[in-house]
């Protein structure tokens, strides 16, 4: 019986190709590779017949998610493929996908005045000191994981109350 269990799945798994393979045990299922594997197009228990997006991003090391929106799989590959387009565009003009936190702004930022301005002589060490002072509040303020993007510009109204 186990024989030939696994003798159905090597079956299986061989008469699938590596362009649209039907999963049967997990998250996704119904995959299919567009643009030599940089995207990918499936269907998720979750989503039913919706289509989903999946692309890599190398240099931010994190996978952009998007739902497709239809239940025809030409479309879906169309809407793909003009995704991948627009994201590669983004990318090529040095424009991050995903936001940053509040720390990794502060860091960002320290670094750059210390750079541009400390190192150079426009500023003095007390300066700096006073930098990282205000934005250790700033960051205090909005949280260390928040994601910069999500702020709502309201949001600063509550600083005196802090």
């Amino acid at each position: 019986m186990l024989q030939t269990m696994r003798s159905t799945r090597r079956n299986r798994l061989k008469d699938a190709t590596p362009a649209a393979k039907k999963k049967s045990g997990g998250f996704t299922f119904d995959e299919h590779a567009i643009f030599d594997g940089a995207v990918l197009i499936y269907r998720t228990r979750h989503s039913g017949d919706v289509w989903q997006f999946r692309m890599y991003v190398q240099a931010e090391q994190r996978y952009v998610r998007k739902s497709l929106k239809t239940r025809d799989k030409e479309e879906a590959a169309n809407r793909a493929r003009r995704e991948f387009i627009a994201y590669q565009a983004k990318i090529q003009n040095g424009e991050k996908l995903f936001s940053v936190t509040a720390e990794e702004l502060r860091r960002l930022f320290l670094e750059s005045q210390q750079k541009n301005r400390l190192d150079m002589g426009t500023i003095r060490e007390g300066r700096f000191r006073n930098l990282k002072t205000h934005t250790k509040h700033y960051v205090d303020f909005v949280g260390r994981a928040t994601k910069i993007q999500n702020i709502d510009r309201k949001f600063f109204r509550g600083y005196l109350v802090f």
